[in-house]
């Protein structure tokens, strides 16, 4: 979901001014043609298109051939395949055609496009896997099963706000424990537009802590569901930098 990889060019900036300055390399996976076109635009205005890949692309639990997605026709970010979430837009809804849909499995386990990309002699880390796509994050994380289980991930990054838009109450705690049974966590919610961040479990509970305690409040406290982002990660081989 990088839309107009804003939140990339961002993170490389940051790096790059670090008194000891790190390369962020990485691959973008945005599937709206137009925010695909932008963003590969901003990444060569940055100087940054032999370290950033901007594929046309959207990623999920298997693999389908181009359908629609929704668009609001105020804000492309929200796009989504998930209907039911439209309830949260303002404006009037476009239906674009969308590009194909992979997995992560089939890039990074199958055709490990990260090693020829970066030159790596194996997929055994990948610093931060960082999904924002409007309730569709367990299937983007369904699809990822296996390079989950292997430890490829250090770090996945996903808001959960919007899960309950495609799934029961109580299937989303239940798949993150599962897909993440092997990782630590902690929630951080910021309020609107202020960016307030509040950690919860900051000492690093389990995945599944965290995210039962979440889901058995999400009702009672108002505005808890749409602004809160889970952090994970794992302590396995080459991840340790990370």
């Amino acid at each position: 979901g990088a839309n107009l990889a804003d939140c990339t060019l961002a993170t490389a900036a940051v790096m790059r001014a670090l008194p000891s300055p790190r390369r962020v390399v990485g691959v973008l996976f945005e599937p709206l043609a137009e925010a695909a076109a932008a963003a590969k635009r901003s990444v060569m205005a940055n100087g940054l298109e032999h370290q950033l890949q901007v594929w046309e692309l959207a990623l999920g639990d298997e693999q389908m051939p181009p359908r629609t997605i929704r668009v609001p026709d105020t804000y492309s970010a929200e796009a989504t395949f998930v209907s039911s979430d439209m309830q949260h837009w303002d404006g009037d809804v476009t239906d674009v055609q969308s590009a194909a849909t992979t997995t992560v499995d089939k890039l990074v386990m199958d055709d490990r496009v990260f090693e020829e990309f970066d030159g790596q002699s194996s997929a055994a880390s990948v610093d931060v896997l960082k999904i924002h796509v409007q309730g569709y994050e367990l299937k983007v994380l369904r699809g990822a099963r296996r390079a989950l289980a292997a430890g490829v991930f250090c770090v996945v990054l996903l808001p959960i706000g919007k899960l309950h838009a495609a799934l029961p109450a109580s299937a989303p705690s239940r798949d993150l424990r599962a897909l993440l049974a092997n990782y630590t966590g902690v929630l951080i919610r910021s309020k609107g537009g202020t960016q307030t961040v509040e950690v919860e479990g900051a000492s690093g509970q389990s995945v599944q802590e965290e995210v039962d305690v979440f889901w058995q409040g999400r009702r009672s406290k108002k505005g808890l569901l749409r602004w809160t982002t889970l952090v994970a990660w794992r302590q396995t081989h080459g991840c340790h930098t990370s």
